[in-house]
């Protein structure tokens, strides 16, 4: 499910709203995803540490390149996600 939320977030659509977010997963509601959110337990420095190890094993090759681009859309007032 991590895997489907992130994938939406990374997608093409401009704005990323619970019910587009849940049509480009394919799921059926945005509970699940809402849940994720609001009850999920992030540990950062444990995630940091999971995708340096990912970088390390699989990105390490002459013929790879990492790009990291924080492109985001303009928000409006004050409920933007």
């Amino acid at each position: 499910m991590a895997n489907d939320f992130l994938d939406a977030l990374l997608g093409n659509e401009p704005h990323k709203t619970d019910w587009m977010r849940t049509e480009a997963a394919g799921a059926p509601s945005p509970w699940r995803q809402q849940a994720l959110l609001e009850l999920g337990h992030w540990e950062a420095d444990a995630l940091r540490d999971t995708d340096r190890e990912y970088v390390a094993e699989h990105l390490t090759s002459d013929e790879v390149v990492l790009v990291i681009d924080e492109t985001a859309f303009l928000r409006k007032g004050n409920s933007s996600c």
